[in-house]
């Protein structure tokens, strides 16, 4: 398997080989990636579809490729056909949670469970999610986190139906990413199209204070919207 950093270098060969100012959208084939593949003198992937894969659904495009995009834009990869992709300028909406909704104490299971973890950060926000079961609490469901997954959970609601719920965390100095919930609701549409979508986003406000939003997306991706449909705050004790 090739390192995300030959991915990069492949991905970002292609972007510039088509990019130019101003331009917003262009395609690119599986014969782009080829040509590219062996202009770079590099071995053929085992899959094609795992250079795709990583950025549509999990890793951040080169620096070099977002340093293009400008002020408030971003760009993402979405499919356009068989053996074919599309790069799509988007705004970026930008995600804030509401200062002023009120903190619910929740009594913290996870405080020895996270000790090793560094403080305020994404990986401790996960694991107190997942031990405090925060997403149960929020949603009002029973969830499971998908095997291998941190942040992909399985939603039971009350009347038996399933969703799938990817979570966003953020640590207490990160932002949330819109990009970045383009590429769950992509990795959801892909891989689990049977269940509906809940996304849901997490971020410390504080010490030991989360904020968590369910979220919804436009569906016409380029406008960038992102209506938050509930929001609460927690404070583990």
């Amino acid at each position: 398997m090739k390192t995300p950093d030959v991915f990069g270098q492949i991905i970002e060969k292609i972007f510039f080989k088509n990019y130019y100012d101003g331009v917003k959208t262009f395609n690119f084939t599986r014969s782009d990636i080829d040509e590219t593949v062996l202009s770079l003198g590099l071995k053929p992937p085992s899959d094609i579809k795992d250079v795709i894969s990583s950025f549509r659904f999990r890793t951040q495009l080169p620096k070099c490729v977002r340093d293009t995009a400008g002020k408030g834009m971003d760009w993402i990869i979405e499919k356009s056909g068989d053996s074919e992709w599309q790069f799509i300028l988007i705004n970026r909406s930008e995600i804030k949670s509401n200062s002023e909704i009120k903190t619910t104490p929740v009594s913290d299971i996870s405080a020895d469970l996270v000790r090793d973890y560094q403080k305020n950060s994404e990986a401790m926000l996960l694991k107190q999610i997942r031990f405090n079961r925060l997403i149960d609490r929020f949603l009002e469901i029973t969830s499971y986190p998908l095997l291998g997954f941190d942040e992909i959970y399985v939603g039971i609601k009350k009347d038996g139906s399933q969703c799938l719920i990817p979570l966003q965390a953020k640590g207490l100095k990160d932002e949330l990413e819109y990009v970045q919930l383009v590429r769950d609701l992509n990795w959801c549409s892909v891989y689990m199209i049977e269940l509906a979508p809940r996304p849901v986003l997490a971020k410390y406000k504080g010490e030991n204070v989360i904020a968590m939003m369910e979220v919804t997306i436009n569906q016409e991706v380029k406008r960038g919207d992102v209506q938050i449909l509930q929001e609460k705050h927690y404070q583990l004790v």
